[in-house]
C-alpha cells in the first residue's frame, strides 16, 4: 500500500474518530463533555458499521460508548442527528486527506492521482469509516443522502482545476458519481481493503472528463 502523505492512513486520526479511554478522569466538565461526544461518535461509528443505519439503535450506540442514554440526549436529538455528527466527522478527515494528497502533487493530473490515491488509502484501512461515510449516508434518510452529496461536491473544484474552460453541472456530476459510486460499490462488497488499486482507474476517468469537456462513460467495477 502506497504511504499516506500524513503518515499511515490508519494513524494520526482525529480525536473524534480515535476512542478515549472510559471511566472518570477528575478532569474539568469540558473535558468531560467534549470526552463523551467523542465517544458518542465512535459509539455511533461502531453500531452503524455493525448493524447498518436503519438496525443501529440509541441503545447499541450507548452500549459501544460506554455511556448513558441521558447523556446521549444531552449531545444528540435523536439517531440521525447522532448519525449526522459522526458522518460529518468522519467525511471532513476523508476530504482532509484527498486535500493533502493532491497539495503534494505537481501538475493538476498528478495531484488528482495523489490526492485519489490518499483518500482511498485512508478508506482501504479505516473500513468502518468507509462503511458509513460511502455506503450508509447514501441509503439512511433522504436528508442525509442529500448532504453526502453535497459533502462530495466540497472535492468538485479540485477536479475542475484541469478543466479548458467552463464546466457543466453534468460534467460535475458525471465525474464525481463516477468515483464514488464505484468506491461505494467495492466498500458495499466487502472490499474495501483494495480501494487504492482503483487510483489510477478514477484518476484517469476525471482527467479524461475535465480535459474533453464533456461526460464520457463513467468507470466501470471490477469484481464489485
Amino acid at each position: 500500500m502506497t504511504s499516506d502523505p500524513a503518515g499511515t492512513p490508519e494513524a494520526q486520526l482525529p480525536p473524534e474518530l480515535a476512542r478515549l479511554p472510559r471511566g472518570r478522569h477528575g478532569l474539568p466538565r469540558e473535558f468531560i463533555e467534549q470526552n463523551q461526544r467523542t465517544r458518542l461518535i465512535g459509539g455511533v461509528i461502531d453500531a452503524v458499521t455493525e448493524s447498518g443505519y436503519t438496525g443501529a439503535t440509541i441503545e447499541t450506540i450507548v452500549k459501544e460508548a460506554g455511556v448513558s442514554r441521558g447523556v446521549f440526549y444531552q449531545h444528540f436529538a435523536n439517531k440521525e442527528d447522532g448519525f449526522t455528527a459522526a458522518y460529518n466527522t468522519a467525511m471532513a478527515e476523508v476530504r482532509r486527506r484527498f486535500e493533502q494528497g493532491f497539495e503534494a502533487g505537481g501538475d493538476w493530473q498528478t495531484s488528482v492521482a495523489g490526492g485519489l490515491r490518499a483518500m482511498l488509502a485512508f478508506l482501504a484501512a479505516n473500513p468502518h469509516l468507509a462503511r458509513v461515510t460511502m455506503v450508509e449516508a447514501m441509503f439512511a434518510t433522504p436528508e442525509l443522502a442529500e448532504h453526502h452529496h453535497e459533502q462530495l461536491e466540497l472535492l468538485a473544484p479540485y477536479l475542475e482545476q484541469g478543466s479548458p474552460g467552463s464546466y457543466s453541472a453534468v460534467t460535475r456530476k458525471v465525474v464525481l458519481g463516477g468515483i464514488f459510486s464505484l468506491i461505494s460499490r467495492r466498500v458495499l462488497a466487502g472490499e474495501t481493503e483494495g480501494l487504492e488499486e482503483l487510483a489510477p482507474e478514477l484518476t484517469e476517468f476525471a482527467v479524461e472528463v475535465y480535459r474533453s469537456g464533456a461526460p464520457s462513460a463513467a468507470p466501470v467495477a471490477s469484481g464489485g
